[in-house]
């Protein structure tokens, strides 16, 4: 009898498995430009974080022997004006931008959710904090965070908090637009007449649903990101480049030498862009998945 069960349980766990995988073939199917960019962004990921492991030279080591070479079998990228293998630096610096792409679109998400439920639900909150993000989008995106640098410094953390700051406006905007929406909706009204308050009314049935939105907006925040770290580290405000690697600081140290060593700025340049078109086409398809008005469309 323990062996039929378990033969039972095996068979479950394969016909689970073959509905997933037919799922995720059939999701593949109705968004190919989405499967393509997560596709493109997960080998990214990867390839960022085995970097250290596999990269063929270290990615700080200098050697002023082998500097401003062009590409070759010794160093795929070339090298830059320290004579530091270019590939090795564009592979290790991926795990910078990435985590300071994704730390930006989860913090700007969550402020976002915080800050658009609360000025949508209460009126009077409504007044006075929009009014402040209104003030923060009057701003430049850059200059603001340009700012943001001065004040803070140059690090890791604080280039994160700058492009929060920046981005958490547009998260706010899109959450508070939902909310005005759910207020209305016969389920709140239902738990307002059940006796629940506004706290338990936003925590269990408005910033849920606000999730959907958000996610999608949290994709081109994500890519926003990755690219206003690479303003700021080619105007000389953002990471330092001397222990840690990003695209946008690589870019910055070879812009003196553009004009006799263009792969210093260009191999790094292009990963950088495939791996915002990648985030844009996976957002986009979340938008078609998540949107109910484009999921049912005919």
């Amino acid at each position: 009898m323990a062996q039929a069960a378990g033969e039972t349980l095996a068979q479950e766990r394969l016909s689970i498995a073959a509905r997933v995988m037919k799922s995720s073939l059939d999701l593949a199917g109705r968004e190919p430009t989405m499967t393509a960019g997560l596709l493109v962004l997960f080998a990214l990921v990867t390839v960022s974080l085995v970097a250290p492991f596999v990269v063929p030279n270290e990615p700080t080591k200098i050697n002023m022997d082998a500097r401003l070479e062009g590409p070759s079998a010794s160093y795929w990228f070339g090298t830059d004006a320290f004579g530091r293998d270019v590939f090795s630096r564009t592979m290790s610096g991926g795990r910078i931008s990435l985590l300071v792409a994704a730390s930006v679109a989860v913090l700007a998400m969550a402020f976002g959710a915080t800050f658009g439920a609360l000025s949508g639900y209460f009126r009077k909150v409504d007044a006075v904090l929009m009014r402040v993000m209104d003030g923060l989008m009057a701003i430049p995106t850059v200059l603001l965070a340009i700012a943001l640098m001065v004040i803070l410094g140059a690090s890791l953390q604080n280039v994160i908090i700058a492009i929060v700051i920046v981005d958490t406006p547009r998260m706010t905007r899109v959450a508070r637009a939902s909310v005005l929406s759910l207020r209305e909706q016969p389920f709140v009204d239902a738990a307002r007449a059940l006796g629940a308050g506004n706290g338990r009314i936003l925590l269990r049935h408005v910033i849920p649903n606000l999730m959907a939105p958000l996610i999608v907006m949290g994709t081109y925040v994500a890519a926003s990101a990755m690219l206003t770290e690479a303003y700021l580290s080619f105007l000389g405000a953002g990471i330092p480049a001397v222990d840690n690697p990003s695209w946008g600081n690589i870019m910055a140290e070879g812009r003196g030498f553009i004009h006799k060593a263009m792969w210093v700025i260009f191999f790094p340049g292009l990963v950088l862009a495939i791996t915002v078109t990648s985030i844009n086409l996976a957002g986009d398809g979340l938008r078609d998945i998540l949107d109910p008005k484009l999921a049912h469309r005919i």
